[in-house]
């Protein structure tokens, strides 16, 4: 599974009135979330075709995508406080 493009950030519904903030991504499998990566840029990356209970998968965010996701990581931090 290989990340194309981050268009944004939004909100994926896990459970009644529970919202994880998440990018938007696409991927080569189609429309995706993807959650904050971390140190290693490991992070998982679900599906929007999948369930809200699905664990999705761990991908390997491509350096060449890290700067996008840091200029958008203030408004997730904003969005998580709403």
């Amino acid at each position: 599974m290989r990340i194309l493009a981050i268009k944004g950030i939004t909100r994926r519904g896990v459970w009644i009135s529970v919202y994880h903030q998440v990018y938007d991504v696409e991927s080569n499998l189609g429309p995706a979330f993807l959650y904050p990566p971390d140190g290693d840029r490991a992070a998982k990356l679900i599906l929007k075709t999948e369930s809200s209970v699905s664990e999705g998968r761990v991908v390997k965010v491509p350096k060449v995508f890290m700067e996008k996701i840091n200029a958008l990581r203030p408004s997730l931090e904003t969005l998580r406080s709403l």
